[in-house]
């Protein structure tokens, strides 16, 4: 996890320990990008909001070094003033489809009516 705020990463750590996941947080985006591309971790939980790097950046880094792990946006603001929730929402899911075909859809051949002639509906 990484957060600035030690009091969400504390909470957080309590609540999924308690339902069996080891947890491991730092408070700093410039030190958790670092570990998490170090480290082995299956799942990291990003705050967006942080003083040192903002948690897009951090989420960049990361996806480019290590686009298999998984990566939840967490933060503690109620509003999307500055667009930039949405823009996190955006990249993650840019980031998710990476590597999956795009599928085209091909019309499905209608049955010839009595004439001969595709039946128009």
């Amino acid at each position: 996890m990484i957060d600035d705020e030690r009091s969400v990463c504390h909470s957080c750590k309590v609540i999924l320990q308690g339902e069996g996941y080891e947890v491991e947080y730092v408070t700093s985006g410039t030190e958790g990008i670092e570990r998490a591309l170090r480290e082995d971790w299956d799942v990291l939980l990003l705050d967006l909001k942080m003083p040192d790097i903002s948690g897009m950046e951090v989420l960049d880094r990361i996806k480019t070094e290590r686009p298999e792990m998984m990566v939840i946006i967490i933060t503690g603001y109620a509003t999307i003033q500055t667009g930039f929730s949405i823009e996190a929402m955006v990249k993650l899911l840019s980031y998710a489809c990476a590597g999956i075909p795009r599928v085209r859809r091909i019309p499905a051949q209608r049955p010839a009516s009595p004439g001969g002639r595709p039946d128009p509906c």
